[in-house]
């Protein structure tokens, strides 16, 4: 007979602390606590429970880990990444095309990848080809100085031009995420998430900037030699993350593809679930599903989808990498400077996203990811005014101190609305859109580069990001 799986609520009422402001540590205590342990229970754990537990919260500990390993890859390629291709002897107007095509490459691996994960593929296996792919495109990055080898390489590899997420591992990862933590616990674990991307960033991104004051010997040559061994490294993050991801356990599947039966147990599995269907009429899945789908129409989800390709757009104009190429241009900043601010703007970055969380909770989803947001894109459009490398600075650190607090949120977000059979796809469809918006950023602000008016381009994509928060509020300020 099976044990009847109970949820008691009691850890939210009588004083607890909320478990969406635990750490991932004392969340991971709390969900994993025997539920002989919980008051007034009166149900009897099971070893087949405690296992799934164990096997839950690693699986989310590497997942941790491996975002770490990509972030750090690509905050350090990002740092470089114009620069090696305008030593190269590419124009502003090549460098940003070469940008482009490189974010519709990886749109286009996106898009493949996250709508055949769930049914075809896996998630595991879908995970195991992008760090597969950012393993094969750092090696030819490193190896040659041919643009005719390295635009297919980023084209149909992955490498970051911007330092932020690209391919398809956030969809991916977000979804299993989702999948293994109740709702009201989501904004926390996507906050750590967050974190956990921001800080490895920010610390690539600062070593980065410090190894290359050692190294750099002022000489073209020298400098390549610096690229190069970037190129190395983020390699080296693919190779660590393939290995990380084949340590996932069967429980980051989705469902159907988990449960799907093979043809020697089909009429087993027909048996076995006539007769579980009559012990479980109601079950919460089904009920969580239902609510989940609630106040979700396709048209608010195109809507939804506009906004966010507006926002990213802005984003692709004013990426990290091209944040990097209007310093060097406009104070010919060294790299070891450059490396040394992003790093500082990451950092704070991170740390404002500790209470992306708690603001969620007092003040809703849509408000939080607004709030939070706006002011750091008025500090964007701001960024060219000053003209000293100072001030500058000054003005890309206070963007960062609340420029990812939405991100968490916005996960949140998206998820409670997401039934988890089409949640990949979805998530997967809005980063695709995200990407192929954010792909036209780096042309259009190397075409401002090329007429000398570089920060144009920054005064755009902070009107731009401006446009999308307010039309966020508008439309989803109702939106519980």
């Amino acid at each position: 007979m099976l044990a009847p799986l109970v949820t008691d609520p009691s850890s939210l009422r009588h004083g607890h602390e909320p478990l969406f402001l635990k750490t991932p540590a004392s969340l991971d205590h709390t969900l994993t606590m025997p539920a002989s342990a919980e008051p007034n229970s009166g149900s009897t754990p099971t070893t087949a429970s405690d296992n799934d537990d164990t096997a839950w919260s690693r699986d989310v500990w590497l997942l941790l880990a491996a975002r770490f390993v990509r972030m750090s890859a690509f905050g350090s390629s990002s740092l470089v990444l114009a620069l090696f291709l305008s030593a190269l002897g590419q124009t502003p107007v090549q460098v940003g095309r070469f940008l482009t095509l490189t974010l519709i490459g990886d749109f286009l691996l996106s898009l493949l990848l996250t709508f055949v994960a769930d049914s075809v593929l896996g998630r595991r296996n879908t995970l195991r080809l992008g760090a597969l792919s950012m393993l094969l495109s750092g090696l030819v990055f490193a190896t040659t100085t041919n643009v005719d080898y390295l635009l297919p390489a980023a084209i149909f590899g992955v490498i970051s031009p911007s330092g932020g997420e690209i391919g398809p591992f956030r969809a991916v990862e977000q979804s299993i995420l989702a999948t293994l933590v109740d709702k009201q616990h989501r904004p926390a674990l996507f906050g750590w998430y967050v974190v956990t991307g921001a800080y490895a960033a920010s610390l690539a991104t600062g070593l980065g900037g410090l190894l290359n004051r050692f190294v750099q010997g002022g000489s073209k040559e020298s400098s390549m030699v610096y690229y190069r061994g970037v190129f190395v490294w983020y390699a080296l993050m693919g190779l660590i993350k393939l290995l990380l991801s084949l340590s996932l356990s069967q429980r980051c599947e989705a469902a159907t593809f988990r449960n799907a039966p093979s043809p020697s147990a089909s009429s087993q599995s027909q048996t076995e679930a006539s007769e579980r269907d009559p012990l479980l009429p109601g079950s919460n899945t089904s009920a969580t599903t239902e609510h989940e789908e609630q106040g979700f129409s396709h048209a608010r989800f195109t809507l939804l989808c506009s906004l966010f390709a507006i926002d990213s757009l802005g984003s692709g104009m004013a990426s990290q990498t091209l944040t990097s190429w209007f310093l060097s241009r406009k104070f010919n900043a060294e790299l070891a400077s450059l490396g040394g601010i992003l790093s500082l703007a990451l950092l704070v970055s991170a740390t404002s996203n500790l209470f992306s969380a708690r603001l969620a909770n007092r003040l809703g989803l849509v408000p939080t990811m607004v709030f939070t947001h706006l002011p750091a894109n008025i500090f964007l459009a701001m960024t060219p005014l000053p003209s000293s490398l100072g001030l500058t600075s000054a003005m890309i650190v206070a963007r960062a101190a609340t420029s990812s607090m939405d991100q968490a949120p916005r996960s949140a977000f998206l998820s409670a609305f997401v039934p988890d059979h089409q949640r990949t796809r979805v998530l997967g469809l809005v980063n695709t859109v995200q990407t192929l918006a954010q792909s036209a950023g780096p042309s259009l602000t190397g075409w401002f580069a090329d007429m000398g008016s570089m920060g144009w381009a920054f005064h755009m994509a902070g009107l731009l990001k401006i446009g999308y928060d307010l039309g966020l509020l508008a439309a989803f300020s109702a939106v519980n």
